[in-house]
């Protein structure tokens, strides 16, 4: 019941995203794009029960959208400031650091690579797994700053290298 359940969300997500993105339709188009949107829907289920990857945002993920906006607001602010600073002073270090972040337990590192690179301040670089058998955990970023950004502490337990 799960798995039709995922087939038909899936279905009617790229279903819907192909009616918006093409425009005026017949009935010839809507027909092939949901045939097109079918086995696009399958595909993507089959791909998610492959990599053992689990549905849904995780428990923190409300928490990291609700502080995305003030991220993004200070983020340009800062990344502004720095970009305006390089273009006076042009010589010397460019701002920037790498920093490696472990996820809190029950968040996914592909919606927290998603949430954190929404961001200008932050960039994921890589999601690196924790072990042999372990899921994901710590994810590789580009930072302006050496600072934890809002949605980095809501998507951490607190330790970066």
């Amino acid at each position: 019941m799960r798995t039709a359940a995922e087939l038909l969300l899936w279905w009617l997500l790229l279903t819907g995203l192909y009616v918006v993105l093409i425009g005026p339709l017949e009935a010839l188009d809507v027909a092939v794009g949901a045939a097109c949107a079918l086995g696009a829907a399958v595909a993507a289920g089959v791909v998610r029960r492959a990599s053992s990857a689990a549905w849904g945002p995780g428990r923190r993920a409300a928490l990291a959208v609700l502080e995305l906006p003030g991220s993004v607001l200070a983020d340009t602010v800062r990344l502004a400031a720095a970009t305006g600073r390089r273009l006076v002073r042009p010589s010397g270090r460019a701002p920037g650091v790498f920093r490696e972040l472990t996820l809190s337990p029950g968040v996914g590192p592909a919606w927290a690579a998603v949430l954190l690179s929404a961001s200008p301040g932050v960039y994921v670089v890589a999601i690196a797994p924790s072990g042999p058998s372990q899921r994901a955990r710590t994810i590789i970023v580009h930072a302006l700053d050496r600072a934890p950004g809002r949605v980095e502490r809501a998507l951490t337990d607190g330790r970066s290298r």
